[in-house]
């Protein structure tokens, strides 16, 4: 008789015990905390808090005027959360909520970096959603086929007048310029005139 009261005893504590601690563990509490963000870039009604837990969406949150959020209905347990705002980038955070409703929260690329409770979320960068265009590069575009023909041109134009050139030999140095920007540039053979001074040294 004895033994079986004893057996029920404790039976009955085994099951209060777990009861407790699923009842802890199912326990709701409110994630706060404030989100900055410089000047008047964005609004609150741009910016928007997801709670994810085990790579599932939970709870969405948003945030007043000042920036400062409540998410209400997170159990407890691992969770990530992010903000999205428009024109921002903010990180990722690991949040941790014990049974009692205490709050540890730290970064996702640094854990040990931890942030206060409440939380403050800071800004990491601003959002690029358009490519910079690059600026015009004079030396650059000079290096193509199209800027050394312009080059040439102009040499052509006001430097060989100026200097005593054979006419056969200004005539062969067009030619090769035109091979060298094709990039098919042929061996040309030497003209008359130039053959007669080259026999004559």
């Amino acid at each position: 008789m004895r033994k079986t009261i004893s057996h029920a005893f404790i039976l009955c504590s085994l099951l209060l015990l777990s009861s407790s601690s699923v009842s802890a563990r199912d326990t709701l509490h409110s994630l706060e905390g404030k989100v900055l963000w410089p000047g008047d870039e964005v609004t609150a009604a741009k910016v928007k808090l997801i709670l994810s837990t085990n790579g599932n969406i939970t709870r969405f949150g948003w945030v007043r005027g000042d920036g400062k959020f409540s998410i209400p209905g997170v159990t407890a347990g691992s969770h990530l959360l992010e903000v999205s705002a428009i024109n921002m980038i903010y990180p990722q955070l690991r949040v941790d909520v014990s049974a009692d409703g205490r709050v540890l929260a730290t970064l996702v690329e640094n854990e040990l970096q931890r942030l206060p409770e409440p939380l403050i979320i800071k800004p990491i960068g601003r959002a690029e959603y358009f490519e910079k265009r690059t600026p015009f590069n004079v030396i650059g575009f000079l290096k193509t086929p199209y800027g050394l023909m312009i080059v040439f041109g102009v040499f052509a134009v006001f430097v060989l007048p100026k200097m005593k050139v054979d006419p056969e030999e200004y005539r062969e140095l067009v030619d090769s310029a035109k091979g060298l920007t094709s990039g098919a540039a042929q061996p040309q053979q030497a003209s008359p005139a130039r053959q007669r001074r080259l026999a004559d040294r």
